[in-house]
């Protein structure tokens, strides 16, 4: 039994007015950007939803970038390209997730205890770096 369908994806190449790719996804997607490098390079992010999707020929062909089964634990609500290679996630639970080509390297997590109860809240990258916002004014 197929998933019912949530979002979708499309590419549109302006130079040629025309859609030359889209996917369907049984997924909410919260964000799509696009590699800073590579236009055919694309990450969306949403509940329970993580992928580098590439435009090749006229598909869109999807990477996970976690296991399926971590997958499911996190709803990723935002992320960002700091550069071609470096891109930094945001789950719901305020863990940073740091990719380089693809591979995660770092985890950081946010402690969150009894006189703590914000939460990262906004991120935004910088030249050669990354800004992350929190609800309670510590990180």
């Amino acid at each position: 039994k197929r998933a019912p369908l949530v979002s979708a994806i499309a590419v549109w190449k302006r130079d040629i007015r025309k859609l030359i790719s889209s996917k369907e996804l049984s997924h909410v997607v919260f964000k799509v950007t696009v590699n800073p490098a590579d236009n055919f390079l694309i990450c969306a992010s949403g509940a329970n939803y993580l992928r580098l999707l590439k435009v090749v020929g006229n598909t869109l062909d999807e990477q996970p970038l976690v296991r399926r089964h971590k997958e499911r634990l996190y709803d990723f609500v935002d992320h960002v390209w700091v550069d071609a290679d470096l891109l930094v996630v945001l789950t719901h639970n305020s863990h940073l997730l740091l990719f380089d080509s693809g591979n995660l390297f770092q985890t950081i997590t946010r402690e969150v205890g009894i006189d703590s109860t914000g939460s990262v809240t906004a991120m935004c990258a910088i030249k050669d770096a990354f800004l992350v916002g929190t609800s309670d004014s510590r990180l």
